[in-house]
């Protein structure tokens, strides 16, 4: 079974999963990041985990209520506690140095496994859309793992503003 979906995934899927798979792994290295492109990947990745959303399961609330409870639960909770270790604003360059982390390796592959396993239980079980415990646990997932990674950018982007925290260049 697994490998008949396996062999029946369009090859495009996998040329987008080395594509996001390499996207990690550049992030695995320390760099210098202006605070815009900080910001951009995780609000993308935020607007995608929606339209994901919206194409599956349309307008069904319950899908609504768990992408929103993930993406909530990733900005509240998690933001506070997601401190980046080793981080700093850059004050002559305007950059934030950013330590290698395997964390957005770990999203990114996070958030592709569980859009492809929806991808493929739907393609095999189109009712589940209409089931909402599949909707709202996928949701859920989508908006937890794209939450993550804007809380991960907003906790670095609160560098920029904090003095106290700044290191200068």
């Amino acid at each position: 079974m697994v490998l008949l979906i396996l062999q029946h995934t369009p090859v495009w899927v996998w040329g987008l999963f080395a594509a996001l798979v390499a996207l990690g792994f550049s992030q695995t290295h320390d760099r210098d990041v202006s605070v815009f492109r900080l910001t951009a990947l995780p609000l993308l990745l935020v607007a995608l985990s929606l339209s994901g959303v919206l194409r599956a399961f349309g307008h069904m609330p319950i899908a609504f209520a768990g992408w929103g409870a993930g993406l909530a639960f990733a900005l509240g909770f998690v933001r506070q506690h997601m401190a980046v270790r080793g981080a700093a604003w850059l004050r002559d360059t305007q950059r934030i140095r950013v330590p290698g982390s395997w964390l957005p390796l770990g999203l990114i592959v996070g958030l592709f496994t569980v859009k492809y396993l929806a991808g493929a239980s739907l393609a095999m079980v189109p009712a589940l859309a209409a089931e909402p415990v599949f909707a709202g646990g996928c949701s859920l997932l989508y908006g937890l793992f794209s939450g993550l990674f804007l809380a991960r950018a907003l906790s670095l982007r609160r560098l920029a503003r904090e003095p106290a925290n700044a290191q200068l260049a």
